[in-house]
């Protein structure tokens, strides 16, 4: 046998040996790889399954579904922007306008502030009376000025 001959079948050997050694260690990781995902993947079931007997809204598994982004989670940071503003459609919106204008006749004479009007309907926006003019079906009447302001059903 050649010198040349003998270098090419050591070579060749030592190319089997490592692809035989790297295929054992794709293999390894490969199972390992799976078994955390097990183990993953059974823990966030768990998770699921105790947030949907607190009567939670939990995101679907892996795959498919919804995601949660990082900057919607409660405690995140995000730095600038609250998040995507939530649009309300023009029911949801006549529907806040009854409830307020139902909440300022039920204070009766009293009339109602813009912070008890706030705390019920929540983001209606700096027009109250706008607001209400356009989804609640009525007209509101004020007094006082700025803070102080009381509004009435007329």
């Amino acid at each position: 046998m050649s010198p040349v001959n003998a270098v090419l079948d050591r070579v060749r050997r030592l190319t089997a040996q490592t692809e035989q050694s790297l295929k054992k260690e794709l293999r390894k990781i490969e199972d390992e790889a799976a078994r955390l995902t097990n183990q993953l993947d059974s823990a966030a079931e768990r998770i699921r399954a105790t947030l949907r007997s607190l009567g939670s809204k939990v995101p679907m598994g892996r795959g498919g579904g919804t995601r949660v982004k990082a900057s919607t989670m409660v405690g995140a940071s995000s730095g600038g922007r609250k998040g995507k503003r939530i649009r309300r459609s023009p029911e949801q919106l006549q529907k806040i306008g009854e409830s307020v204008v139902q909440f300022i006749k039920n204070k009766g004479s009293e009339g109602a502030s813009g912070v008890e009007i706030r705390k019920v309907a929540g983001k209606i926006g700096p027009d109250i009376k706008g607001f209400i003019a356009k989804f609640g079906g009525e007209k509101l009447k004020t007094s006082g000025v700025k803070s102080q302001m009381r509004y009435f059903v007329r």
